[in-house]
């Protein structure tokens, strides 16, 4: 059995990382016009068509079903890395890198065993957010569609019901794009619980007239799906920033990140109920 694999979600041609652990996957292969030459996602059991809407979580789905079993599994992708050594920038989550300094990066994984005896989860730092998870999402996207969620939840899992509450409606600060590292037999706990979720939900919810953003909807809710799961299993996670490649986006600098980080707190605290 490998220590640790970690799949690398790639859509398009790109400069991706590769060794031992870091394993790339074409997402959404059944339905893309490019062959990368990788591991898809459109072999065994899977849901590479459903890629404009599931978006890695048909590499996360793949992995369930097709996968050896690794001791560790997790998912990254080829924009984005964990950065696992040294401190990310103070309150933002990720670090922008150009494309030019990508062979530069440390992606070296440290030791698992190490980081999982006080944890046993790994995901990126949190974002902060204005509102709560519920406010951002209904501003953002389809607002009845984030109480669809709740609701079906509550029904297929009523234990899970006190976790929803508070992640949607307590919380600003949300793990994003669907990275995180497990033990296998977590993650695949974790699997069966998510895609029961979200199965249901596509049956109640017509995206037929949703764009193409808003059409990626399974993928933006499995992000507070995998909050709620986290807390209600009261998992122990460790965070880490990521490194993003890109070479057009102007990281703020260490004054606008302050200043971003106590407005959305100040608007988050001013909204919240007093009770």
């Amino acid at each position: 059995m490998d220590k640790v694999k970690i799949l690398v979600a790639c859509h398009k041609p790109a400069k991706v990382y590769q060794d031992d652990v870091y394993t790339p996957i074409q997402v959404g292969k059944a339905i893309s016009k490019y062959d990368l030459g990788i591991l898809g996602d459109d072999t065994g059991d899977n849901i590479s068509k459903e890629n404009p809407n599931f978006c890695e979580l048909t590499a996360i789905y793949w992995a369930w079903k097709n996968m050896e079993p690794a001791e560790y599994i997790g998912l990254c992708h080829y924009r984005r890395y964990f950065k696992f050594h040294g401190s990310g920038p103070l309150w933002e989550g990720y670090e922008v890198v150009k494309s030019s300094d990508f062979n530069k990066l440390d992606l070296s994984v440290p030791n698992m065993d190490n980081v999982f005896r006080n944890h046993n989860i790994i995901l990126t730092k949190p974002e902060v957010y204005a509102y709560s998870l519920a406010i951002n999402y209904s501003i953002w996207h389809v607002s009845d569609d984030i109480k669809t969620l709740a609701k079906i939840i509550k029904e297929l899992t009523p234990e899970y019901s006190d976790a929803v509450d508070t992640v949607l409606y307590k919380r600003n600060k949300l793990s994003q794009y669907n990275m995180m590292i497990m033990r296998w037999d977590d993650f695949q706990k974790y699997c069966k619980w998510i895609f029961n979720i979200l199965f249901e939900v596509q049956k109640r919810i017509d995206i037929s007239n949703y764009n193409t953003v808003q059409a990626r909807i399974w993928g933006y809710m499995s992000e507070r799906l995998l909050a709620i799961y986290v807390l209600h299993n009261k998992m122990k996670p460790k965070y880490y920033p990521i490194y993003w490649i890109n070479d057009e986006v102007q990281p703020f600098n260490i004054i606008q990140r302050l200043e971003r980080y106590v407005r959305k707190e100040i608007s988050f605290n001013a909204m919240r109920p007093r009770h």
